[in-house]
């Protein structure tokens, strides 16, 4: 067996800026797209409460609700029996308005796709800095 040397030229990727200006992007996208969507109801407090916070120190992002009407995401999105206490009388049924899920789904798949032009992007600048120092 020979003796030979293989050297390897490391490369520092980082990625985390890139993935902030990504979460930011994506997070303006689906708060707007939840909210164009979302129902109106009596004072429009729900519609406009849509909005996005960057988590985890930068890695991850939020979309909540700030209206007054909150509490109502999951019986908007979903449907509701109506009646008037637990166990009372049943009058019917309200019908679900998707806008959460559907938005959700639309920005998943967005991001899927920035981040892998992030990442050609950050290798291509880990590159490109090597040089520089070679």
């Amino acid at each position: 067996m020979g003796n030979g040397k293989v050297s390897v030229n490391k490369i520092k990727i980082d990625l985390k800026k890139y993935v902030k200006e990504d979460l930011e992007e994506i997070g303006e996208i689906v708060s707007s797209e939840i909210k164009s969507n979302s129902p109106d109801g009596y004072t429009g407090d729900y519609k406009r409460g849509w909005d996005f916070t960057i988590t985890d120190n930068g890695t991850s992002v939020t979309i909540h609700n700030d209206g007054g009407d909150k509490t109502l995401t999951h019986l908007l999105e979903f449907g509701h029996i109506i009646q008037n206490k637990k166990g009372g009388k049943k009058y019917g049924y309200t019908a679900p308005q998707p806008h959460i899920v559907p938005a959700y789904l639309k920005g998943r798949n967005k991001f899927e796709g920035m981040m892998k032009d992030s990442a050609k992007k950050a290798i291509d600048e880990a590159k490109k800095n090597s040089k520089k120092l070679n």
